[in-house]
């Protein structure tokens, strides 16, 4: 039996328990999806930019990073009782019992967009902004910038900042784990 939760306007969203449990049970086979405020979602396919981008950015802050957290790529985070994202990086605390359950939380989450990027800088921001998130990146392939967003309120990002080639980009959770945008952006033409 699905556990869904019905909005005033009549739609059915899917909680997360359910959705893992339908991927569990094959639903989603060969095919890319994540769970967005209740709703299963096509992702975007990879192309070459994109997965490279993706390896520069994790490289990066997981060689930076250590053992002080986890730098996860490309894996399900536990946003909220109906948001499972996958977001391309990830990183979080050490600590919890991750062999059970995903990460409900984070330090820091990256998204590298190109076509993409109506999707991140609009559902992803404001989902990552309610979930319990310090800060949210964009790697924009097609700008060749980094947005930074930091300082929830209230499910808002209150600080944004673009960071353009030349820039380095540094967490704000561990301040000496900066990455270079030239490093994690198409050369520029």
């Amino acid at each position: 039996m699905l556990m869904e939760i019905e909005r005033s306007d009549g739609e059915r969203l899917l909680r997360r328990a359910d959705y893992e449990r339908l991927a569990a049970e094959g639903a989603f086979t060969h095919q890319r999806v994540e769970l967005l405020f209740g709703r299963v979602v096509a992702m975007t396919p990879i192309n070459a930019p994109h997965r490279w981008s993706v390896y520069s950015v994790h490289e990066q802050i997981r060689r930076a990073v250590g053992k002080r957290a986890h730098v996860l790529c490309q894996t399900s985070f536990a946003a909220s009782e109906i948001s499972e994202p996958e977001p391309d990086i990830c990183v979080i605390p050490t600590g919890p019992d991750y062999w059970r359950e995903d990460p409900t939380r984070a330090l820091l989450v990256v998204e590298v967009a190109d076509s993409s990027l109506p999707r991140d800088r609009g559902i992803k921001r404001e989902l990552y902004a309610l979930a319990d998130v310090d800060e949210y990146w964009i790697v924009d392939l097609a700008h060749g910038c980094i947005e930074v967003y930091r300082d929830r309120l209230a499910g808002r990002w209150e600080t944004v900042s673009v960071h353009h080639r030349g820039d380095a980009v540094a967490m704000f959770a561990l301040p000496d784990v900066a990455i270079f945008v030239d490093d994690v952006v198409p050369p520029a033409p």
